[in-house]
């Protein structure tokens, strides 16, 4: 029996399960180490969270993934881009915004 079968057969109809993790840097920003984590949902679908958000000088505010992707890559790939798509210059004006996603 798998976790999905178990939640289901004891009445749970949400919950995720922590997929894969993963870590990086990015060099020229001189970015904290920011964590990766992919979640498989109940679903079956995977979404993924980072512990830092970006954003620059032409941003209200930082934008943050959480859409439901169908395999584990899609969502690794969606949250790092979700990162880098938003550097921009001036680099020394972009802020990395610590994230609590519990």
């Amino acid at each position: 029996m798998d976790w999905t079968e178990l939640f289901e057969s004891e009445g749970l109809t949400s919950g995720r399960k922590l997929y894969s993790q993963y870590e990086f840097y990015i060099d020229k920003l001189k970015s904290p180490k920011i964590k990766v984590f992919v979640w498989e949902q109940i679903n079956g679908l995977f979404f993924a969270t980072t512990d830092y958000s970006i954003q620059n000088s032409e941003q209200a505010g930082p934008y943050r993934e959480q859409n439901p992707h169908s395999s584990p890559e899609v969502a690794l790939r969606s949250a790092i881009e979700c990162i880098t798509t938003w550097i921009k210059e001036p680099l020394d004006k972009i802020k990395f915004i610590k994230e609590d996603w519990e």
